[in-house]
């Protein structure tokens, strides 16, 4: 198992010191084709319901409106605050540093680590203004 922490913290910083990760080049992301399959794959097997810790359904047609622009019940911050991945309990939740921005419990998915190309994604489809359509 390879460690992730690195480029995922990395990643982290960039973005809390306000660096974009998204370049002009970069592709717009797409909630339904590149977002949701992450989520599918990664978070819905606990987060189905939105009765599981943290409050929050993940599946498809859920995910909008307990994500975006949705208060925090673990942290200050917004679950997702568009345009500001730096800002989104969602990626410091993802990136282990939740904990530094006034948030509670452990990384997430539990027990496991998305890819930093997964967290890219995430980051970069909150950068562009966390669309979901």
């Amino acid at each position: 198992m390879r460690d992730v922490r690195l480029p995922r913290l990395l990643v982290g910083g960039l973005l809390w010191a306000g660096v974009s990760v998204a370049s002009a080049e970069a592709p717009a992301v797409s909630f339904r084709a590149d977002v949701v399959p992450i989520l599918n794959a990664h978070c819905v097997a606990c987060h189905l319901t939105g009765q599981e810790q943290g409050g929050v359904a993940l599946h498809a047609r859920a995910a909008p409106a307990n994500l975006v622009g949705v208060a925090s019940e673990q942290s200050p911050l917004l679950r997702v605050q568009p345009g500001e991945p730096g800002r989104s309990y969602l990626f410091h939740k993802l990136n282990d540093t939740h904990l530094d921005v006034g948030g509670e419990g452990g990384p997430m998915p539990m027990g496991r680590s998305l890819d930093p190309e997964q967290i890219a994604v995430i980051a970069r489809w909150i950068e562009q203004g966390a669309h979901t359509d």
